[in-house]
């Protein structure tokens, strides 16, 4: 055997998929690749975790593949590779009866979420018009026992990166996903109508009360940097409204949605800023414009208040936030109703319901955010001295108070009444 087939004999860093079907997915859906190829051949393939190991359910391998003709500059592209050990972390220490199924859940979860961004990727991504999405290559569905499962996709970070987790993006990065968002949008009521229904939301009762569990456990862990003057404008709230979330969770999934005078969409379901990647100028400063959305595991058919909700409450400060619902909402309700190409007696979703939808979904990102701010807080405890840690830990905390303080204001005027309805 000849050193070019032992190489394609090989697997990708500590998976069962072969160099070979990599090699095979590049060749048949990569231009670009088969142009840096020509006749030459691979010998040599480097992978690198740019994700240093923080993925929660996937490893991202930067991976360059060398040809014999050395002349050639070498091909880079990524390859998502499952993987649950950052996705244990997150839920660890919680109760109840994810625990006691544990290795099950695990790996179910881990499917669903590598199954699905590759379903969208493949049926989806390119019949949305124009969309800031990455390109990929192909890849390989998990099979329980025989395949581990990997996606293949363009290398975005030459071109592009993300704002760091701490810090918020400003109106102009804002409206550059709300474009993005129109797309996405439009599409599901439209062309999409029929489409979006193979994405169903697969999460149940259990992971609500995950959930719960989660918010109870990071909230008692904020507590402990919290102003006390915070605390105790927050805690009594929040344990009332606390009990009602289970309710919350499965009004906006499973029934919001498809109430009369609405319509469902394509949600992204975990637009926060990792997942959003900007375009990078001559200088590599990164700019206003979006490149590209990415990480498309949670996609699924929902509230179109799924994804706005998440963009401004995990994303955004306060007070841009509040910019953004006063001028930028009403005209995002607008362009989508004209560019729904549905005429005024055919689109029957009103402004009010639009805004149902985005306050629903940002009561849910507001108890969301508990866990958002407990982790930034404690990653950056991690890597800042004591000046830089106080002054990030205040702007995090103010964020956090903000956005529980009007979520809980919110759920005061619509009231919980409607909730006692939602059966489970």
């Amino acid at each position: 055997m000849n050193s070019n087939s032992i190489l394609e004999e090989s697997y990708i860093d500590k998976s069962n998929i072969k160099v070979d079907c990599i090699l095979k997915c590049l060749e048949d859906k990569c231009s670009k690749y088969r142009e840096a190829k020509g006749d030459s051949k691979v010998v040599k393939i480097n992978t690198f975790d740019v994700s240093n190991g923080n993925g929660y359910v996937s490893r991202i391998l930067k991976t360059t593949i060398f040809f014999d003709d050395i002349k050639k500059e070498p091909f880079i592209c990524v390859i998502k590779i499952p993987s649950a050990e950052n996705f244990v972390k997150l839920f660890s220490g919680t109760t109840g009866k994810f625990d006691e199924d544990w290795e099950c859940m695990k790996l179910k979860s881990l499917v669903m979420f590598h199954n699905n961004e590759l379903k969208f990727y493949k049926k989806m991504s390119q019949k949305i018009g124009e969309m800031a999405l990455p390109l990929c290559y192909g890849g390989f569905d998990i099979i329980i026992g025989s395949q581990d499962g990997a996606i293949i996709m363009e290398y975005l970070t030459s071109s592009s990166g993300c704002i760091s987790s701490h810090e918020t993006l400003n109106i102009f990065q804002v409206q550059s996903v709300l474009n993005e968002l129109l797309k996405l949008h439009v599409y599901s009521i439209t062309t999409g109508k029929q489409k979006k229904k193979i994405f169903k939301h697969k999460y149940g009762k259990e992971h609500s009360k995950l959930y719960v569990s989660l918010f109870n456990s990071h909230w008692e862990s904020i507590k402990n940097v919290l102003p006390e003057q915070l605390i105790n404008e927050l805690d009594g709230t929040y344990k009332k409204y606390i009990e009602h979330y289970i309710n919350i969770y499965h009004y906006y999934i499973y029934k919001l949605p498809y109430i009369s005078g609405n319509y469902s969409v394509l949600c992204h379901g975990d637009l926060w800023i990792n997942n959003l990647m900007y375009k990078r100028n001559l200088k590599g400063c990164l700019t206003n414009d979006i490149y590209a959305i990415i990480d498309w595991q949670t996609v699924y058919e929902g509230s179109i208040g799924v994804d706005l909700a998440r963009l401004l409450v995990q994303c955004t400060s306060p007070e841009d936030r509040h910019e953004v619902e006063t001028n930028l909402l009403p005209k995002y309700y607008e362009d989508f109703k004209k560019n729904s190409s549905l005429n005024d007696k055919d689109f029957n979703m009103t402004y009010d319901m639009f805004i149902h939808n985005y306050n629903i979904c940002l009561i849910d990102q507001a108890f969301h955010n508990i866990i958002m701010i407990s982790l930034l807080i404690t990653e950056i405890q991690k890597n800042e001295n004591d000046y830089n840690f106080n002054a990030k830990k205040e702007a995090l905390c103010l964020r956090l108070y903000c956005n529980l303080k009007d979520a809980f204001e919110k759920l005061e005027k619509i009231g919980t009444e409607f909730l006692n309805e939602i059966k489970i």
